[in-house]
């Protein structure tokens, strides 16, 4: 296309309104994303995704264990979550409340890590896969430092 004289602004794009040239972005920014998510290797992504919900479960369970052994171990040990603190002050019922707050969580990340991609519409599912992604690795990264922070005061209350 032509520029008009003198203006710099191709001449499809002079008279257009900010409001379609946004719309027009939106969708070519939307198209661009949808390519890039039908171009992911869904097997590489779902095996990504086992191997982190696999380290966030057993990263779990190490948090559910050491704050546990120092809970029960008394002082100075305290919960510093003050929904489990308030919980593990209920003896053992308590406890498995806590249990079951801590492992509802599973459930939808559990539904997007086993997503299979037949069926349905492919890129809602890749969709789901990749924020299952994000979300399992910002976990990983939080529950290691959890675990390591628990597994540090242990040693050095006990010690």
């Amino acid at each position: 296309m032509g520029t008009p004289s003198g203006s710099g602004e191709p001449a499809s794009e002079k008279g257009e309104s900010s409001a379609r040239r946004w719309r027009r972005d939106r969708r070519e920014i939307r198209e661009r994303e949808e390519r890039w998510l039908m171009q992911m290797d869904f097997r590489k992504v779902s095996k990504a995704l086992f191997i982190l919900f696999g380290i966030f479960v057993v990263l779990n369970l190490g948090d559910i264990a050491t704050t546990a052994i120092a809970v029960y171990e008394g002082p100075p040990f305290v919960e510093l979550n003050p929904v489990a603190n308030l919980l593990f002050r209920k003896e053992f019922s308590g406890f498995l409340v806590a249990l079951l707050l801590k492992y509802v969580p599973l459930i939808p990340l559990a539904y997007g890590v086993f997503l299979n991609e037949n069926g349905g519409n492919p890129l809602q599912r890749r969709v789901v896969k990749m924020g299952v992604l994000v979300t399992l690795g910002g976990a990983v990264v939080l529950y290691t430092v959890i675990v390591l922070s628990n597994i540090s005061t242990l040693i050095t209350g006990l010690a």
